[in-house]
């Protein structure tokens, strides 16, 4: 009867009810009833698996029973297609008995590792989940020369690095498909050669997420905004789509998305599979926004998995990159909107006394901590509301008077000055606040008084910049995140439930027990420590899961600026320096690690999650993630991975190694 469930949730690609009902699993009537409904080999073949699933949960004997349904189905597959089974044309020094039980562990496994797998582990015995690495674990070689069929479409020797220069590398092929039916294509032939193509779409993740050194797909030329349907609120687009296109091509229809990263230059794939989030207490991460999906899998195919298998979308929302290659997304948006941003600087204790009523009443909100002051840069962003453009007016009309563009920037471009002072006044005066931020930490990016300073600079420029600004969402919610960087992000659950906000004040304690790391231990720590909100994710895999929808999660992410060249000037060992300020905050992070997250159940942003380098600390890091995701959580992860891509051609080292089925604790 589960089986029988799980099947039905994938009704709307195969008659699985009917085609049970109609044959009762007698393999001629199968056979009739596929010609008769044109159902294809793909799908012939899992219904095959489903029939030797039923037999292995009713029979006495699953072993046998199991090995002669699924060779009924391997034949009823010869007669529709034509086609020799792989299995078979490999194999003819094989004995009758090895060959059966390697088709049978082929079919089987396609359709029992599925996202039902929790419905289904009571009644099968635990080795029959595990068959299926015996024949998945065989690799085919393969020719260099089997990819030139896909001619200028794959590039090989590729180097490769992330936005922040963190990580490079050099990628042996990548895989560029100009459609869909290309992609496809793409996929078949690299899950038959057993050929690594990791999807990458604009390379922004701080920890290289999307990298395979032993191969990549690009989504770069699938970037096509396919449907707006302004009735329904919904937009479909291709998964290379950048966030900023998709939003140009809904401002004609009056429509937005829902919420939005701090850029705007994620491909909408990348946005949805790596766990993005925005700010907002009632307002839940972005793959919340998506529903529906098309996904080319591996080993499954092309699919589309929708509202109708929710479940199932849960788990494929935050996929990293793993369960199949995003071809396609449906996403829920709103009418475009105008907010009113107010941002002013407040001390620590005006944050302890008015954190709940301002979490409470902003529909955006975001604090910026700057260590080693007493500064915390408050950004509240509302719809616009006659309270708000009063407030707006006032302001405006007491700052004319002002030259508030010179006084914010006169510290900084001063000091900057004094560090260096070879840089023309033309110059330092056209640089933003960020960029002269940038320099002035490179001076000594490790001196903690150094930083103090600058820090001090910062807290004043914000404290001129108080004000109010007005525009639509889209470019209200984006801010300058500064030049190259290290950055590690985790989201913990504050625990609102029904409307009751927790009386600790989880979020703020966290921060100050985080002050209180970097002062004892002189943390050279730049600002801002950024803290958002966000709602619960129905996605597993997401840092701000939950069952509860009116879960709050505080997200806080920590921060070291790594300069370049350009910044350090002539004659700096940039690479030496870069090194050491790696070092230094890796020291930042395990002290963050060890201290906090396990206390507050932290997850990691898993575009942030840096992976160790050594077996005590991967054995470490993979139990942390397993107790602060939840084991289930993770382990439906792997069966998807196993049952989508069970060569592994979508993962890469960071995936494998953290997230595998292997000894997870």
């Amino acid at each position: 009867r589960a089986i029988i469930a799980a099947a039905q949730k994938m009704a709307p690609l195969f008659r699985w009810k009917q085609l049970y009902a109609a044959t009762s699993l007698n393999p001629t009537a199968v056979l009739e009833r596929a010609r008769q409904w044109s159902i294809d080999q793909r799908g012939l073949v899992l219904f095959g698996s489903l029939a030797a699933s039923v037999l292995v949960l009713t029979s006495g004997d699953p072993h046998t029973q199991l090995l002669y349904r699924s060779k009924q189905a391997n034949q009823s597959q010869h007669t529709i297609t034509g086609t020799p089974n792989r299995v078979d044309q490999h194999e003819d020094n094989k004995t009758n008995d090895e060959r059966d039980k390697r088709n049978g562990v082929y079919w089987f496994s396609n359709f029992f590792q599925t996202s039902f797998l929790h419905s289904l582990e009571r009644f099968c015995d635990s080795k029959i989940l595990t068959w299926n690495r015996v024949w998945c674990d065989q690799k085919d070689s393969f020719s260099s020369n089997d990819v030139t069929r896909f001619n200028k479409h794959v590039e090989n020797q590729v180097a490769m690095q992330n936005w922040s220069d963190t990580y490079r590398i050099t990628a042996k092929h990548v895989f560029v498909p100009e459609s869909e039916a290309e992609l496809c294509d793409m996929v078949r032939f690299a899950h038959e050669h057993n050929i690594k193509i990791r999807p990458v779409g604009s390379a922004l993740s701080p920890n290289g997420l999307a990298f395979c050194q032993d191969g990549m797909l690009s989504m770069a030329l699938l970037d096509r905004v396919l449907e707006v349907d302004k009735e329904r609120m919904l937009v479909r687009v291709q998964a290379g789509a950048k966030v900023s296109d998709v939003v140009k091509a809904l401002e004609p229809y009056g429509m937005t998305l829902q919420n939005y990263a701090s850029i705007a230059e994620q491909q909408i794939g990348g946005f949805v599979a790596a766990g993005a989030h925005g700010t907002g207490a009632s307002i839940p991460p972005v793959d919340n926004q998506v529903v529906e999906m098309k996904v080319m899998t591996p080993a499954m195919g092309l699919i589309t998995v929708g509202s109708e298998q929710q479940q199932l979308l849960n788990a494929m929302q935050v996929g990293l990159g793993s369960l199949g290659i995003v071809v396609e997304l449906t996403l829920r948006c709103a009418p475009a909107h105008e907010l009113i941003e107010h941002t002013f600087v407040a001390q620590r204790k005006d944050i302890e006394a008015n954190h709940e009523k301002w979490l409470k009443e902003n529909r955006h909100l975001r604090y910026m901590w700057i260590p080693y002051t007493d500064a915390v840069v408050v950004v509240a962003c509302n719809l616009v509301n006659p309270v708000l453009e009063k407030s707006m007016s006032e302001f405006v009309a007491k700052s004319k008077s002002k030259d508030s563009g010179e006084k914010k920037l006169s510290k900084a471009r001063t000091f900057l000055k004094q560090i260096q002072p070879n840089l023309s006044d033309a110059f330092v005066n056209g640089l933003t606040f960020t960029q002269i931020r940038d320099r002035l930490l490179a001076h000594a990016p490790l001196d903690v008084n150094h930083i103090k300073r600058v820090n001090e600079i910062e807290a004043d420029y914000w404290k001129q910049s108080e004000g109010y600004r007005r525009g639509f969402s889209d470019k209200i919610l984006g801010f300058d995140c500064g030049g190259q960087q290290w950055v590690s992000e985790i989201a913990f659950n504050i625990k609102q439930q029904r409307g009751s906000f927790c009386l600790r004040q989880a979020d703020i304690e966290y921060i100050k027990k985080l002050y209180d790391i970097i002062e004892h231990e002189k943390i050279p720590a730049a600002s801002p420590i950024e803290q958002r909100w966000t709602s619960s994710s129905r996605s597993p895999m997401s840092p701000a899961y939950s069952t509860d929808p009116a879960d709050i999660h505080s997200w806080v992410g920590i921060i070291m600026y790594l300069p370049t060249e350009e910044e350090l000037g002539p004659g700096a060992n940039v690479s030496a320096i870069r090194d050491r300020i790696t070092t230094e905050f890796d020291r930042y992070r395990m002290l963050c690690e060890r201290h906090l997250w396990k206390e507050y159940s932290a997850k990691e942003h898993w575009a942030k999650i840096a992976l160790p380098e050594n077996d005590e600390a991967i054995a470490a890091k993979r139990h942390h993630l397993a107790k602060s995701f939840g084991s289930d959580n993770i382990k439906q992860f792997v069966a998807l991975r196993n049952l989508f891509d069970p060569r592994g051609i979508l993962g890469n080292e960071l995936v494998d190694t953290l997230v595998s089925n292997e000894r997870q604790e």
